[in-house]
């Protein structure tokens, strides 16, 4: 037992030894809150008192029996009958005056209530005492009753007769009652307290020290003070429970279940469930006052006064204060709110459905009344189910914007679903509707079909920027339902005009944007409006959010975001949805996305466009490169600047695509990884599949084939793909390139099995799954069904003007089935137009033109050319690039007879090629199975010829470099003299005179050398 009340105990023991010592009685009363350890106290004294030859007579007060007459009484006459006293006279007696109380009398719970008179009295009352006096011949008698406070009154009247009568005999009166709302029967609580030979004992809550004693000695401690981790458990535990014993006790048994269970028998929600029937059996023992007082606070679930709590319940505030305080005894409540959320939890999970509904209708009210955030009014008038009265429609979609805005489209849905059934009119309806649908969406945007198709019916015409059809644009677009979108957008006086920012890339974008009817000549629209789509390689949508204010009103663009401005305001949220529709369907709007001039300016502007128009602004920079607009620099302040916007993730997705076709998939790495570890990414399925599918592509990119299929298959199970619309070709064409590379065939074609919707072949996105179906095809040994997916590929971007290296370098993919079938020279042509391509030519497209040129060029010219490859693989990051030009180049100095001078910069390429997920080439070449290996290997011949030593290797690489010996000497933190004699030794063994003549390839050798640009993103 857990129970640290030594010092009543021995109190309790002194008082009993006096009795028996001077043949005086004497009334010990034991008081303290439920749960407090007052039942174990008199148990263990009583088992004391009996092992001492006392005889101890128990019984116990109880609600359901307050009015049955004598029941507490009856209870200690059958202890004395056991004991061998004679009691039958008493017993017939209490019949009597049982039979003669009025029942309305007997119902009566206070003693103070009950007249004890007529002619039954007298002589029960003198029969009673004389049977305990019987049992005073043969020992001291401890009458022991627990719950006093329950007593039934006509027990209570003899207890006291009893007590009055104790000068003379060595009886022990012991009672014990809890705390309660009001003083149970206070008359005779002011007599027994008259009474001079009186112990009162409360009980206080359990200290620090005692539980971690406890726990110490529970630990198999002894004769140490505890731990200070044990102090701290104790601390947790006291601040949890509040000190109460029961709830203490049933903690401790969780923790001790806990650890003697094995880990797969171990069963956590039975652990819990101790200690909510602790939190129960506490509230129970409590009047049914104390549990409507918890249950209201368990539904509020916040600090709430006692005149809130007052209104919610229907009471006067004085009561409410009553039962906190005896909830507050009892260790579940703190001051204002239940203390700890299990206790929370164990009370609404005991609480009558009907109850909470009626309690969250009534805090829905009271709280609006108070001026409470809508967002916490909305919640209560969800779980009440209620709406009926003119108030909720309001408050519901305030607090539905708020949702949105902080990155919760759950708790919007909830709110919306209520709202649109209440009693609104037709230009509110049509708000929450396009709330709506961009709350559902971005849960799950299957679910949002039914709500856009009825938005779409009875959305306004004519180009208004602030009607639902223009918010509709981005669920269209991820549906591919492209002239429909095109028609919303094309229409009004500004149908030809700037447009410009929008999903890129392989699949249309998705968003919503939230309308408010604020009156009759002003609308708002808040939300997250749809997104970048999953462009080329990636094919992923996400949601870009804007703000925007109708009505000719200024958008919330941020600070310096007014209405006189290009792209500001609606005007800018249209501009916007245009670029949107000619970037994510290239075969629409054309104009609006090749005219430089109408989105260069906006993806440069730092504060004075919108943030939507901005985003997408910057993501068409990087499918139309130009010398005038750095996109990965705009880029990276974008993410910079509005990476903590909670409410506006969908503004991210785009230049994390930039980032991506510019080359720089290392640094989409860091900033996915940064979005992905925010909280409230939890709560939007679809843009947390959206930035998953964008990493994946990059890590396939850094040739981490694991970490690209990892991402690709969460992102499909965070949506499934028919949920993808047009974009699943983005994360699916990853898989599938991801199983090629791998060469697991099997799965790829199961892949490719996999049905797509036909509309994906009109986006971006389906170029990039024709560059992944046509690379497996290539690896199946079929070219001219991968010839024809190449070709496809590249009339569907000459088609488009898109021609940015970094979205799909189809003519590199066509080079390969060239390559494959003999074809050389119309290899190397399409692999030079892919290198004259104007602008956009990223380091990893280059590197890899450069390393298939190789297999085409001459032997001499195939070494310069492998070592620039080399030299870009290892300034973008990939490994398996860098893996296979590392190779190719040890093939070639080998078939020229320098075999050892590859062997110590191929091992940082060995690691990259090799493990489970190893392409075939890494598995198959004989060059890379039959090198020694290791870098260890290297290092224990170091004395050879042939061999550099790792000290003379680093020496080396940074003396190709150019770096004087004294640079050498810092970097390395070793002496001149010291990189003088590495520099001797390397020229001998690479047969050189000086550092001028190192070979380029040392270069390819510095694994571990940092990119000048490889700050994570913070």
């Amino acid at each position: 037992m857990l129970i640290e009340r030594d010092e009543q105990l021995a109190r309790l023991r002194r008082d009993l030894q006096s009795c028996e010592k001077h043949r005086q009685g004497h009334v010990a009363l034991v008081t303290g809150p439920v749960g407090s350890g007052k039942t174990h106290l008199l148990d263990g004294f009583g088992t004391w008192a009996a092992g001492t030859g006392a005889q101890v007579l128990t019984a116990a007060g109880s609600r359901a029996e307050q009015g049955l007459p004598f029941g507490v009484l009856g209870q200690l006459l059958h202890g004395a009958r056991l004991a061998g006293s004679d009691t039958a006279r008493v017993e017939e007696l209490m019949r009597e005056a049982a039979v003669a109380i009025p029942a309305a009398e007997a119902r009566w719970a206070a003693a103070d209530e009950l007249p004890a008179e007529g002619p039954m009295w007298p002589p029960l009352l003198r029969e009673v005492f004389a049977a305990l006096l019987d049992l005073v011949d043969r020992g001291p008698v401890v009458l022991v009753v627990d719950d006093l406070h329950h007593a039934d009154a006509t027990s209570l009247h003899c207890l006291l007769y009893v007590t009055r009568r104790l000068h003379h005999a060595p009886i022990m009166v012991l009672l014990s009652e809890s705390v309660t709302l009001s003083p149970a029967n206070p008359l005779f609580h002011a007599e027994l307290r008259s009474r001079p030979r009186l112990s009162q004992l409360a009980l206080p809550p359990l200290a620090v020290a005692a539980v971690a004693r406890r726990l110490h000695e529970l630990g198999g401690g002894s004769g140490t003070a505890p731990s200070g981790e044990v102090v701290q458990e104790a601390r947790r535990l006291v601040h949890t429970t509040g000190g109460s014993p029961l709830l203490v006790q049933a903690l401790v048994g969780e923790g001790a279940r806990r650890g003697g269970e094995d880990g797969a028998s171990a069963s956590v929600p039975r652990a819990q469930d101790a200690f909510g029937r602790a939190v129960l059996h506490s509230l129970y023992r409590h009047e049914p006052e104390a549990r409507s007082v918890a249950r209201a606070l368990a539904v509020l679930d916040r600090p709430a006064s006692q005149e809130l709590l007052g209104q919610v319940l229907g009471v006067l505030p004085d009561s409410v204060a009553s039962a906190l305080r005896v909830l507050q005894s009892s260790g579940l409540v703190d001051t204002d709110r239940l203390r700890h959320p299990r206790i929370l939890q164990a009370v609404l999970s005991d609480t009558p459905a009907e109850t909470r509904q009626r309690l969250h209708e009534r805090a829905a009210r009271t709280l609006h009344e108070y001026g409470a955030e809508p967002g916490v009014v909305a919640g209560h008038l969800v779980a009440s189910g209620g709406t009926g009265e003119e108030w909720a429609a309001p408050v519901l979609q305030d607090a539905a914007e708020q949702a949105l805005s902080a990155g919760r489209p759950d708790l919007t849905v909830a709110y919306l679903r209520l709202g649109c059934g209440a009693g609104t009119d037709e230009e509110r309806r049509e708000a929450l509707t396009t709330m709506l649908v961009s709350a559902r969406w971005q849960v799950n945007p299957l679910a949002a079909a039914g709500d856009l198709d009825r938005l779409v019916r009875s959305a306004r015409t004519g180009g208004d920027p602030a009607s639902p059809a223009v918010a509709a644009v981005p669920y269209l677009l991820w549906q591919g339902r492209a002239e429909e979108a095109a028609a919303a957008v094309a229409a009004g006086p500004q149908a030809g005009a700037a447009g410009a920012a929008g999903a890129a890339g392989a699949a249309g974008a998705a968003g919503a944007a939230g309308v408010k009817a604020a009156g009759a000549v002003r609308a708002r629209v808040n939300g997250t409006v749809g997104a970048v789509g999953a462009a080329g390689a990636v094919g992923a949508v996400g949601a870009v959010g804007a703000r925007a204010v109708g009505a000719g009103g200024p958008e919330a663009a941020g600070p310096g975001a007014d209405d006189r401005g290009a792209g500001t305001g609606a005007d800018g949220r249209l501009q916007a949805m245009r670029l949107l529709v000619a970037l994510s369907h290239p075969d629409f709007l054309m104009p609006v996305r090749t005219s430089q001039s109408l989105w260069s300016r906006a993806a440069t502007a730092p504060h004075s466009v919108s943030p939507l128009l901005q985003s997408v602004s910057v993501l068409c920079a990087a499918l139309h490169p130009t010398d005038e607009v750095d996109s990965t620099a705009a880029a990276e302040q974008f993410l910079q600047r509005h990476q903590l916007d909670r409410g506006n993730r969908g503004l991210l997705v785009a230049p994390l695509l930039a980032l991506l076709y510019a080359g720089r998939a290392d640094r989409v790495v860091a900033w996915s990884g940064t979005l992905l570890g925010r909280p409230e990414v939890s709560h939007t399925p679809a843009w947390r599949g959206v930035v998953r599918a964008i990493r994946a592509e990059a890590a396939l990119r850094l040739g981490d084939l694991a970490e690209a299929e990892k991402g690709a298959r969460a992102a499909l199970e965070d949506l499934p793909a028919p949920a993808w619309g047009v974009a699943v070709g983005g994360p699916l064409g990853t898989l599938i390139a991801c199983a090629t590379e791998a060469g697991r065939h099997a799965e790829a074609d199961r892949l490719l099995a996999e049905p797509v919707p036909p509309g994906m072949f009109r986006t971006p996105v389906g170029a990039h799954y024709l560059i992944a179906r046509g690379s497996y095809h290539l690896a199946m040994g079929r070219y001219q069904a991968a010839s024809s997916d190449f070709q496809r590929c590249g009339a569907m971007m000459r088609g488009w003007k898109m021609e940015a290296a970094g979205l799909v370098p189809w003519r590199l993919e066509l080079a390969r089935v060239q390559i494959s079938l003999g074809n050389r020279t119309h290899a190397a042509q399409l692999l030079r137009e892919q290198l004259h391509v104007p602008h956009g030519l990223d380091e990893r497209t280059r590197g890899r033109a450069l390393h298939l040129l190789a297999t085409t060029a001459a032997p001499d010219h195939r070494r310069k050319l492998l070592a620039k490859a080399v030299e870009l693989f290892q300034s973008c990051g990939d490994r398996r690039g860098l893996a296979r030009a590392l190779a190719d180049t040890d093939k070639v100095l080998r078939q020229s007879g320098e075999p050892g001078r590859t062997r110590h910069f191929l091992f940082p390429a060995d690691d990259a090629a090799q493990g489970p997920e190893a392409a075939p080439w890494a598995r198959q070449t004989p060059e890379w199975q039959d090198r020694p290996g290791k870098p260890q290997a290297a290092a224990e011949g170091a004395d050879r010829d042939d061999v550099l030593s790792e000290a003379e290797l680093r020496v080396a690489v940074l003396a190709a470099r150019g770096q004087t010996n004294r640079q050498i000497s810092d970097a390395l933190f070793i002496t001149v003299s010291t990189v003088e004699q590495h520099l001797t030794r390397t020229y001998r063994k690479l047969n050189v005179r000086q550092r001028t003549d190192l070979p380029s390839w040392l270069l390819a050798a510095d694994g571990h050398q940092p990119r000048k640009v490889q700050d994570k993103v913070s």
